[in-house]
């Protein structure tokens, strides 16, 4: 299998690294259903992709300092208490990307799966980036207050002062017709309009949330928090009915996971990435 891009296009992705930025503990059985009732951590994935036109892309940031300060009061020191974070000063991402020659604002672009906290935490510590999600998912965390948006994974205090004058909607652009390889996804968003990027909607988990086919060498689908564990689209295990209070849309999740059990059986070598499953985390930063 090869990326497929529209009118034979070049390929603009020069690179892709993953890193994780911190971790949150929970238990193992909530992740997936017969999983075991003991704390696992779930690592929070981030990508660095590097485009030959527009520069160094993240592809959500994983956790920060930032989540600290956020949580230190009520009501959001119950997201802190629900989901306890583990985070050292040089797993951040602004530290990671440091350690590999790129400051902070040689970041041009940052894509937002959703706005939930540990994918949108290290924000602030890119202040030059333009930000790419879709609309919903942005209104919402602008508009939820108090207990209902902590409920909701939503920690508005995490967004940069100037957040709408750098955002840009994906959802904006017209729909585009995704490579047959991908079916049973059809549309998808060109997000740099040359087939380097193509987000694609994964609904259910939270409002305005997608994932990202990355077209290079080899095609990456980050499928962010469509599923927490590859056992989801693999072999169709859920999670526990009792996280079902967490997801927007229990129907559409159900779904969405339906698709990329579809899609992964379809094509088994295509790498499908969540942003918290452990083993498959490990395998590509092994690889």
């Amino acid at each position: 299998m090869r990326p497929l891009l529209p009118g034979g296009r070049q390929i603009m992705i020069d690179d892709i690294s993953f890193y994780t930025a911190g971790c949150c503990c929970q238990l193992e059985a909530f992740a997936v259903k017969g999983g075991k009732w003991r704390k696992k951590q779930f690592p929070a994935l981030f990508a660095v992709i590097k485009h030959r036109n527009v520069g160094n892309i993240l592809f959500d940031t994983g956790y920060s300092d930032h989540f600290h300060s956020a949580t230190n009061t009520f009501p959001n020191k119950l997201y802190r208490w629900t989901l306890p974070v583990q985070l050292l000063s040089n797993e951040k991402a602004v530290s990671i990307l440091s350690r590999n020659n790129i400051k902070s604002t040689e970041v041009n672009h940052i894509i937002l799966s959703h706005f939930h906290a540990d994918h949108i935490a290290g924000i602030k510590d890119f202040p030059e980036a333009m930000l790419h999600a879709l609309e919903a998912g942005f209104r919402q965390i602008q508009n939820q207050k108090g207990l209902s948006a902590v409920s909701k994974g939503l920690l508005k205090t995490l967004l940069p002062v100037d957040v709408a004058s750098r955002m840009q909607f994906i959802d904006t652009a017209q729909k585009c017709v995704l490579p047959k390889w991908m079916a049973p996804f059809k549309f998808g968003y060109d997000i740099f309009n040359d087939g380097s990027l193509m987000a694609i909607d994964l609904p259910g988990h939270a409002l305005g949330h997608m994932g990202i086919l990355v077209n290079y060498k080899k095609p990456y689908f980050l499928v962010a928090d469509a599923c927490w564990d590859r056992k989801a689209f693999q072999d169709l295990k859920f999670p526990s009915k009792c996280v079902n209070f967490l997801m927007v849309d229990v129907k559409a999740y159900t779904k969405t996971i339906q698709q990329l059990h579809e899609l992964h059986c379809l094509n088994p070598d295509l790498a499908i990435i969540p942003s918290h499953c452990e083993a498959s985390i490990n395998e590509i930063l092994n690889l």
